[in-house]
């Protein structure tokens, strides 16, 4: 065989290698989601959110992700980043979002495409995020003071002394009236002779009647 018989041998076979090699190649799709899709930012603030990866169909290979366009994102105060960035489906990671405290208010669609050896038509996933033009208000937190009026005790003290007064009057008229009566031997006489006197007259009175009858 000569040499140019033997180069176009040669280059079949290296065709034919070639092919052998892209037929081996993963042919397989990847599937990226979120756990969530929307979300709302203050102007100085952050977020992370997790996301995962799957095959969606065909064979596995090397996925490598990435996020676009990042440089419109990062001109208007948005940073974002993938931790990890590639892997072979299934795995999981966390896409964080910075909203910078001079950040451009408004709506903004973030997408997330896998590319590399696995081909990922259908491994798209979008973050629809929207910036409020003001930082997050401070929470302030308000104590309500309970006062409680205990009454004067003026009153209670102005009623004993009339009570007190009221119980001695009673107390005195009680040591009044169980007073024992305590009499002369002269009044004890008089008392005695006016007695008989009664006696003897009413006596007299009575003889003197039945005499007549």
């Amino acid at each position: 065989m000569d040499s140019r018989a033997l180069a176009i041998f040669s280059a079949i076979l290296v065709s034919f290698a070639l092919l052998g090699t892209a037929a081996a190649a993963s042919t397989g799709v990847a599937s990226i989601r979120l756990n969530n899709t929307h979300a709302t930012f203050y102007l100085n603030t952050s977020e992370v959110f997790t996301y995962n990866v799957t095959l969606y169909n065909g064979t596995a290979g090397k996925t490598y992700l990435g996020i676009g366009p990042s440089s419109a994102l990062i001109a208007n105060g948005i940073y974002t980043g993938l931790a990890p960035d590639t892997g072979t489906p299934p795995w999981g990671g966390t896409l964080l979002v910075r909203v910078l405290g001079n950040a451009t208010a408004g709506n903004y669609t973030v997408p997330i495409g896998a590319v590399g050896a696995d081909p990922s038509t259908h491994g798209i996933a979008v973050l629809y995020m929207s910036i409020l033009p003001y930082t997050k208000p401070s929470t302030t937190t308000t104590t309500v003071k309970t006062t409680t009026t205990i009454p004067s005790n003026s009153v209670t003290t102005s009623v004993l002394p009339t009570t007190t007064v009221l119980t001695t009057a009673t107390t005195s008229i009680a040591a009044v009236a169980t007073q024992p009566v305590v009499l002369s031997a002269t009044e004890l006489y008089i008392i005695v002779s006016i007695i008989a006197i009664i006696v003897v007259v009413i006596v007299a009175v009575y003889l003197w009647n039945r005499k007549r009858w």
